[in-house]
């Protein structure tokens, strides 16, 4: 038997590897509660544009979906009930920037890592989060860090051990702490 091909021209086949997040690299984690029905299904991870810092990271949203480079927004399926995910982030990102955003402030629930990130600012960072908890038992790197300005401000959930911190290491010595714990409804260092 004889079997007869035409040759065309193909497209040549390509293998996109799947997005992996560095094996080396612990993540900064963070709990979010996503409401139920339409329109409060969108979550944009709070960062500070001005920040002179790179923004390089890899996210994983906590719902099977992951993005490499500077994806800051996800839309979360609809679901019947609220809904909890853990965000997790790895790689360059220099500064949390909640700045007393209410509406997302109302769907961060908790920092559950502080992992590898080497953090440049805390300048409002977790400002308005007002259920957040933090049941991380490891601390951030703050050696790069000087300005901490209204960093939990509002916090009414907040009772956390902030003795922990590297802070003689935090920011060369001079650091703006003003507003640092403004609100909070309680806390223990």
């Amino acid at each position: 038997r004889k079997i007869t091909m035409s040759l065309r021209q193909m497209e040549p086949m390509c293998y996109v590897a799947p997005v992996m997040p560095p094996s080396d690299f612990m993540p900064f984690e963070f709990g979010i509660e996503i409401p139920s029905g339409e329109g409060g299904n969108v979550f944009t991870i709070p960062n500070n544009p001005n920040n002179t810092g790179e923004y390089d990271f890899f996210v994983d949203w906590g719902d099977g979906t992951q993005n490499q480079g500077q994806v800051f927004t996800h839309t979360y399926p609809v679901k019947p009930i609220k809904s909890t995910y853990p965000v997790k982030i790895y790689g360059k990102f220099p500064q949390f920037y909640l700045n007393g955003d209410e509406m997302t402030g109302e769907k961060l629930v908790s920092i559950n890592n502080w992992g590898d990130v080497d953090w440049n600012s805390f300048d409002n960072a977790f400002n308005g989060a007002k259920k957040m908890t933090i049941p991380a038992t490891d601390t951030p790197k703050i050696a790069n860090v000087s300005d901490f300005t209204n960093a939990f401000k509002d916090n009414q959930a907040l009772d956390y051990d902030f003795s922990e911190w590297d802070w003689p290491n935090a920011g060369g010595g001079e650091l703006e702490m003003e507003g640092f714990l403004d609100g909070a409804s309680s806390n223990t260092g």
